[in-house]
This record gives C-alpha cells, sequence and structure tokens, in this order.
C-alpha cells in the first residue's frame, strides 16, 4: 500500500473568490514595436541619404578625371591649329566611355550621351554630366557638369592665360555636390560654378 505524505501547509490566504491573477507574457506592446520600426526608418533615411551624397562625389570625380583628359587633348589641338576643336572626332584621343553615343548636334558643338549623363564639346565650352535635356539626348535629370570654359566665356575672366575648370551646381543637390569640390566663383543663369 502507498502512503502519501502530505507537504508542508504555507499560511497563505487563498485567493479571493472571482479574483483574476493576470500573469505578463514575455512579448513586445504595440507601442515598443512602433518605436523601433521609427528608429529604423530614421537610420535607413540617413544612410540613403550618405549612400546618394557619396554616388554623386564619384560620378563627380569620374566626370573630373574625363574632363581633364578633354582638357589636355584639346591644348594639343590648340597648340596645332590655333583654335580649340568643336568635336570629339577632331581631337588625337577616344575619349568616350563605354556606351556614350552622339545624339545631338547643336551650332559647331557635340553632344553624346548614354541617358544619364552626356559629354557636351564645342569650341567655347566642354564639359561632362547632367547638362541639357534636350530631344532626342534625354537624361534623368540636370543637376551638375564638370566643365571647361576657355578664357572671356561664362565664368572664365578674359585675363586667364589657360581654360577654367569648374564643377558647375544646377539644382540645390547639385551645387551641394559641386561645393564639396572647390570653391564657389560665381553664379551665372542660376547655375553656380566652383572652381576646381
Amino acid at each position: 500500500m502507498i502512503k502519501l505524505i502530505e507537504s508542508p501547509k504555507r499560511n497563505t490566504p487563498p485567493p479571493p473568490a472571482f479574483s483574476v491573477i493576470y500573469r505578463r507574457e514575455k512579448a513586445f506592446t504595440l507601442i515598443e514595436l512602433l518605436v523601433v520600426v521609427l528608429i529604423i526608418g530614421i537610420l535607413a533615411t540617413i544612410a540613403l541619404s550618405q549612400y546618394t551624397k557619396s554616388i554623386e562625389k564619384t560620378r563627380i570625380s569620374q566626370g573630373i578625371v574625363l574632363v581633364k583628359a578633354m582638357l589636355e587633348a584639346q591644348n594639343r589641338y590648340f597648340l596645332e591649329n590655333n583654335s580649340y576643336a568643336a568635336s570629339i572626332e577632331e581631337l588625337d584621343v577616344n575619349i568616350l566611355p563605354e556606351g556614350f553615343s552622339k545624339c545631338n548636334f547643336i551650332s559647331g558643338s557635340d553632344l553624346y550621351s548614354d541617358g544619364k549623363n552626356q559629354i557636351y564639346l564645342s569650341a567655347l565650352h566642354f564639359a561632362y554630366g547632367n547638362i541639357h535635356n534636350v530631344s532626342p539626348c534625354t537624361i534623368t535629370k540636370e543637376d551638375w557638369a564638370v566643365a571647361v570654359n576657355v578664357p572671356g566665356y561664362r565664368a572664365c575672366p578674359a585675363n586667364s592665360t589657360s581654360p577654367c575648370m569648374y564643377c558647375a551646381g544646377f539644382t540645390s543637390k547639385g551645387k551641394a555636390a559641386c561645393a564639396t569640390f572647390g570653391k564657389y566663383v560665381t553664379t551665372i543663369n542660376t547655375y553656380d560654378y566652383y572652381q576646381l
């Protein structure tokens, strides 16, 4: 036969009749989840804006390299012909990046595009960036351009002994990106010029 041993009794009163005992489950409240989602959203917004800025800076850096190559080729052309080339075909180097094709000819100048960026070349001015939104060379936006102007044209003083290199910002975003590369010089037709 099995004998039951009773456990010692505690001196705790029994729960009152009709009382409900709530136990907190280990879970998050809606407020806590909303706060976490809000914090993640803020961090994502900051990260996205920094990423976008770094992409613009990279594109402008690429533009600077390309325009410097154009400037060197233009200087060689100038030494031989006493004028600047109005067409990329006249230069002694192939400076067109992959994916660019000629899309327009505007009175003594060439315009090339890859759908996002453009290369513009005339005897007075050459540039790389988001320059003209003209058909058939449509681009997604006009923001900035890395440009070289000959002395006496736009922001380049007439008494300058060599062409002037600038980053021109067209929009607030483009102006902010150009400001990280050079010193502000002037504003012409709402374009802010920063000397490179």
